[in-house]
């Protein structure tokens, strides 16, 4: 029996790109309109911790703020960009104490949020492509990357 033909695999999308449409179309749902503001909370949270994965290149599944941003710290310090840590903290808190304390927060802490999320993600596309930038391209021969 002859092998069936193999696929072309399909073309990965690009993590933060998904991520960040994964934001606009949970912003377009409105469930902070409809009094969703938990469910809003945890898909955001799980949204923004794929961010920091692809981002960050740190793990955050199973893991806890606090751990995530331990981990965040040692990354971004090894690197000297420590700088967007508090912001990256200050949001995760944020989304657990609506996940876990029921805090309702009133609606332009909602919106910081948002914006929050938003400067988290472009935070991680500068980083990431700066680190392109930096690295010779692919098809490059590493002599020729060195000796220009």
């Amino acid at each position: 029996r002859p092998a069936a033909p193999e696929r072309p695999a399909a073309p990965q999308r690009d993590p933060l790109e998904s991520a960040e449409a994964e934001l606009r179309e949970l912003i377009a749902r409105r469930l902070l309109d409809k009094g969703m503001v938990k469910q809003f909370y945890i898909s955001l949270s799980d949204i923004m911790k794929r961010v920091l994965e692809a981002g960050y290149a740190v793990q955050t599944l199973e893991k806890t703020t606090s751990e995530i941003v331990q981990d965040l710290r040692q990354k971004l310090s090894d690197d000297g960009s420590a700088a967007g840590l508090p912001r990256i903290e200050a949001f995760l808190a944020g989304c657990d104490l609506v996940k876990f304390a029921k805090y309702i927060p009133p609606a332009p802490e909602n919106t910081a949020a948002v914006d929050r999320a938003f400067q988290i993600l472009e935070d991680c596309k500068t980083k990431l492509n700066r680190a392109r930038d930096r690295s010779p391209h692919p098809n490059t021969p590493a002599i020729l990357s060195h000796s220009q």
